[in-house]
């Protein structure tokens, strides 16, 4: 199954290049310990081989702390 993950929910941001990722960047305010990111996923048409059923994948992710 091919599919593409978005930065943005209007999909037209791809999040990575298929090979190497890319960043998405953003802060803490001080004092707060959460960050939220969204993500968002899009299974393109087309791709009539597909059963229908669940699937799933992994996502790697980095997470750079700097103080």
């Amino acid at each position: 199954m091919v599919f593409n993950v978005y930065t943005n929910a209007s999909y037209s941001t791809v999040w990575g290049n298929g090979t190497t990722g890319s960043l998405i960047g953003g802060s803490i305010p001080a004092g707060n310990s959460n960050q939220s990111q969204p993500v968002y996923g899009k299974i393109p048409a087309g791709q009539n081989t597909l059963r229908a059923g669940s699937f799933s994948d992994a996502l790697t992710m980095t997470l750079t702390y700097n103080p």
